[in-house]
């Protein structure tokens, strides 16, 4: 099962690769971790490990080059819905990606 968050470096634009490569750097994820970006500095983290997954959640605050990593966690009530929303994103998202 996956589990996804919602991040931004507050205070600062980030690019797509330099955010992948510092989230690595950070978390040390034990299962595959995946990053989409959002556009306007938001970008949809998906994490394969339920362990990754608390670790970011509790082991905070992060930080990246001293801007504070908010993790968005959408829970309660529109909880069934947000996860239709992102696997929606998450598919567009990959039929976009040029094939290998």
């Amino acid at each position: 099962m996956r589990h996804a968050v919602i991040v931004r470096v507050l205070g600062r634009n980030i690019g797509y690769q330099t955010l992948l490569n510092r989230i690595h750097a950070l978390w040390h994820p034990w299962g595959e971790l995946q990053v989409i970006d959002l556009d306007n500095n938001y970008f949809l983290v998906r994490l394969d490990d339920p362990k990754d997954y608390e670790k970011v959640l509790t082991e905070r605050p992060w930080t990246i080059y001293d801007s504070y990593l908010r993790e968005l966690r959408i829970g309660g009530s529109k909880l069934k819905q947000s996860r239709k929303m992102l696997n929606t994103v998450w598919q567009f998202k990959n039929h976009l990606r040029p094939r290998q």
